[in-house]
């Protein structure tokens, strides 16, 4: 039985039982079963077979997983749109058979009643995507977003991995699953198909707010979190007590690289492990993570890698310009990070990303090899500079983006937020960087900013930091 198939099974099972909370209301199976049935039937209505394309504007509500389930259950090809610019990003989107959003977030669609959903017959031409469950959009996080394939014989080998019990077990459960992360991203959309093959309810949170999470973490005395390194620091700035996550043992965190120095914090905080993991739309999700059994046995000694390989996955270091048939580099060196094994690809695969592999098997990531900063001649990888200026106590977030410079080529430009209450001179800063730091390393200037622009899933978003910064290093606003 495939995750399909399990979906449609475990929606039928107790139609009085409680499946999904939001703004403190809960929605029944027997409900969200009639509302995607209905959905179903329109979009049979507008001609989708398995693999039709169906763009589909996804907010974290109850609408977003009715919208999510109708095109799935069809074995359509989900195209999922940012909520916060549907217009914008309905302009750029793949043109899909069907659009499909919430009532009124979209002029000229049609409601579909009982749903909350509205649809239109959307681009005559289009391209049939059979066996592609999700059209997903990277983050675009270093320029503009690209849509991925991710197959659903992919996610059913996920869901596989992760699922408690065998497929013929199929059940309710007494746990509940948060998600904050968007349904836009496979972040949000991969946990929220395990909750629900799991038989597991789900608390779902539209916009991240540190009370409400504690809140719900209390009333339903949850095991475990997945957050992103934006939520982390949120929690740690709320005010809230260190036996705000009581019952949490674990969190999970992906989706953005996470400071060392918060991770330690938020272990000692609030007295949980902090799991990091590694993966990429591109590779169908996660392939590098902490274990369990692992944090147990190194804990601090490897504070800052993001895991070990999953199961069956191979992720090696290589040098500039080679391939893995070249030769790897050796444990601890740092190289372009390639990998096979992962679900959603065949052989090599360039990662894109700067780091290495201990003689543990721990994986380091060192920043984006497109990041990297030529600074005459020299070679500068961002994240290096940016731990360092993490450390500063007067510091809370920074990135380091390249300026243009006439002599040099590009300088490193430090852009800033500053802890509350601190007053962060750029003297002091600079000095502490020529401690940890060769001289052509050091940020030729730096930028204080109130915040960092970030994506939906709360990776800082380099091309708007860049933007911040004008050639003479002050920013542009």
């Amino acid at each position: 039985m495939d995750t399909v198939e399990t979906l449609d099974q475990v929606l039928r099972l107790d139609p009085a039982a409680r499946v999904l909370q939001h703004a403190g209301e809960w929605s029944t199976y027997g409900e969200l079963a009639a509302q995607t049935d209905a959905l179903r039937g329109a979009l049979r209505r507008e001609g989708v077979v398995p693999g039709a394309p169906v763009v589909a504007v996804l907010p974290n509500r109850p609408v977003g997983l009715v919208i999510m389930l109708a095109v799935l259950l069809e074995r359509a090809c989900l195209v999922p749109l940012s909520p916060r610019l549907p217009d914008q990003d309905r302009s750029k989107a793949p043109m899909g058979q069907v659009i499909v959003a919430p009532v009124g977030s979209l002029e000229g669609l049609r409601t579909v009643a009982g749903t909350g959903a509205a649809l239109v017959a959307g681009s005559e031409v289009h391209e049939s995507r059979p066996g592609v469950a999700v059209l997903m959009s990277t983050s675009g996080t270093t320029g503009e977003p690209r849509r991925v394939p991710v197959a659903y014989a992919t996610i059913d080998g996920v869901i596989r991995g992760v699922r408690r019990q065998p497929d013929a077990d199929v059940r309710l459960r007494d746990e509940t699953t948060l998600i904050c992360f968007p349904y836009t991203n496979l972040s949000g959309v991969l946990p929220q198909l395990i909750a629900l093959v799991s038989g597991r309810r789900t608390a779902l949170v539209e916009r991240f707010d540190a009370a409400l999470v504690a809140a719900l973490v209390d009333e339903h005395q949850m095991r475990s979190l997945a957050l992103n390194p934006t939520a982390m620091q949120m929690l740690l700035r709320a005010e809230l007590g260190s036996d705000a996550l009581a019952s949490v043992r674990y969190v999970r965190s992906g989706s953005a690289p996470l400071s060392p120095t918060v991770a330690a914090t938020f272990e000692d905080r609030f007295d949980v492990g902090v799991l990091q993991s590694y993966g990429q739309t591109e590779v169908g999700g996660e392939v590098v993570g902490w274990t369990v059994e692992d944090h147990h046995r190194h804990g601090r000694a490897k504070l800052g890698s993001v895991g070990r390989p999953h199961p069956g996955v191979q992720l090696v270091a290589v040098a500039q310009g080679c391939t893995p048939e070249d030769a790897a580099l050796p444990a601890g060196e740092v190289g372009e990070l390639w990998l096979r094994g992962a679900r959603n690809v065949e052989g090599w695969h360039r990662l894109g990303d700067h780091g290495k592999v201990d003689a543990d098997g721990f994986v380091w990531i060192e920043g984006r090899a497109d990041d990297v900063i030529i600074c005459g001649g020299f070679n500068i990888v961002p994240a290096l500079v940016e731990r360092v200026i993490e450390a500063h106590e007067a510091v809370r977030e920074v990135a380091v983006v390249p300026r243009p410079d006439q002599r040099l080529g590009e300088v490193p430009v430090a852009v800033v937020v500053s802890q509350p209450g601190s007053e962060l001179e750029e003297a002091t800063l600079l000095e502490h960087c020529r401690q940890h730091l060769e001289p052509y390393q050091l940020p030729r200037a730096v930028v204080v900013v109130d915040a960092l622009p970030r994506t939906d899933v709360g990776k800082v978003h380099r091309p708007s930091v860049r933007a911040l910064v004008d050639s003479d290093g002050e920013t542009t606003r």
